[in-house]
């Protein structure tokens, strides 16, 4: 059974515009609904053949949907056969019971790199998404989510809240308890006066949560400043795993916009049932993959996609159009010069801002490569039949303009920093640099 998603790293508009989300930042701890008892049609103990099939399945799945397995045996010299056939026999002689499982799905899989975003939902991922999913929160805040009822599905299955539940806590009955906002990381602020340059750290895009608590943080900083001068203004990305898109389009784009900012993102796919359902079902505002013969002729067509046999594309474009009310105003935010600081640990949603920076120009990139995947239009998650676990994968390959695989090599900065440096040293000495020749 195969049940598609997609991540809130990923959400994206499809050739439209960006609208700022207008739920109020009055949001103070991320609701948190756990169910009460083990549904009782469902399973946690499971045989040694269940668990075999269920392995079996996974890779079933791989073959038939995942389109990194060739990137993995040529650019990181995994023998997938032996490799899976290595896993199987660990399974087989050291695994007992659903934990030992699951701590072999998340192994097997980080050693495929989790390329692709293919990775083990684990019980913290799970409940998170699980959340998401619940009515009562869906409902109360339908402007942070746009979530399909299949995907709402595959996390309120019932076998598949059994098995979770019976991971994060061994009775089968987690704690339950809400995660106040101030858990996680904030947003991390400093003015540089000698370089008269304002700065913003964001560890993290990881909750849809984040999106209203750290609405106004830019805004309200530079306010702070009040008549001390700002030319310049960093982000720093460095290490941030990704995460809400959302975060990075109303956080950080939409309050520094200073003109209109346009980004593709293209994915392709081998066209498939799965892959049109996926794309069209996932949003309200589904849209159906293109033919590769009808792409743009000033489109570099990656070289992978007559040797994967792909014939489908998406773009999702992402415009940003300034409004009309900050034409009139020129602030710090709009008149400053824009550096986004990133490297190889940004990742997924971080990487994909970088992306948007890069395509659209609407800051410069400094450091080194990020880690890449956040261009990749959707997920799907794989329901394992018996245990009920879920896998995680794109199911299709995002490139860079210059053709090669987003998820591989990342997006390159636009000035990498020297041997020794941080990319925020790279910037501040690029600033220093720049205001002494305008001397």
């Amino acid at each position: 059974m195969i049940s598609r998603g997609q991540s809130h790293a990923q959400k994206r508009a499809s050739a439209s515009t960006i609208t700022p989300l207008k739920t109020e930042n009055t949001v103070t701890a991320m609701p948190k609904t756990i169910p009460e008892a083990t549904p009782e049609a469902a399973k946690t103990v499971f045989t040694k053949e269940e668990m075999l099939e269920d392995y079996d399945q996974l890779w079933d799945d791989l073959y038939a949907y995942y389109p990194y397995l060739p990137v993995l045996e040529e650019s990181f010299d995994i023998h997938l056969e032996a490799f899976r056939q290595d896993n199987r026999q660990t399974l087989i002689t050291r695994i007992k019971d659903v934990d030992g499982f699951a701590v072999l799905l998340t192994d097997t899989l980080y050693q495929m790199n989790n390329l692709g975003h293919l990775q083990f939902v684990t019980p913290d991922t799970y409940y998170t998404f699980y959340n998401l999913a619940n009515d009562d929160i869906y409902e109360k805040y339908p402007d942070l989510f746009n979530l399909s009822q299949l995907y709402r599905d595959t996390f309120l299955n019932e076998q598949t809240e059994a098995a979770y539940q019976y991971l994060s806590n061994a009775d089968g009955s987690p704690a339950e308890q809400d995660t106040t906002l101030s858990d996680l990381p904030g947003v991390i602020t400093r003015y540089f006066p000698e370089y008269s340059t304002a700065y913003f750290y964001f560890a993290t895009f990881d909750s849809p949560w984040l999106v209203p608590r750290d609405r106004n943080v830019i805004t309200d900083y530079l306010a702070s400043l009040e008549d001390r001068p700002v030319t310049n203004i960093i982000i720093d990305i460095t290490g941030n795993r990704g995460g809400s898109g959302d975060y990075w389009t109303n956080n950080i784009v939409t309050p520094l916009l200073d003109g209109d900012y346009e980004a593709d993102f293209y994915t392709y796919f081998k066209n498939s049932p799965i892959a049109d359902e996926t794309l069209t079902n996932l949003f309200e505002r589904g849209f159906r993959p293109e033919r590769i013969q009808d792409i743009p002729d000033s489109v570099h067509v990656p070289a992978f996609v007559q040797e994967y046999g792909f014939d489908s594309y998406v773009n999702e474009k992402i415009s940003f159009p300034l409004d009309s009310d900050s034409q009139h105003s020129e602030t710090a935010a709009t008149t400053a010069k824009r550096w986004v600081l990133i490297n190889n640990g940004s990742f997924s949603a971080a990487d994909a801002l970088a992306h948007f920076c890069k395509d659209s120009g609407w800051a410069t990139l400094v450091g080194t490569n990020t880690a890449g995947d956040g261009i990749g239009t959707a997920s799907i998650f794989t329901r394992l039949e018996n245990t009920g676990l879920l896998i995680r994968m794109n199911i299709g390959i995002g490139a860079n303009a210059d053709g090669t695989m987003n998820a591989v090599v990342g997006t390159a900065p636009d000035i990498y920093s020297l041997k020794g440096e941080t990319p925020l040293d790279t910037c501040l000495r690029m600033i220093g640099e720049e205001q002494g020749a305008g001397k």
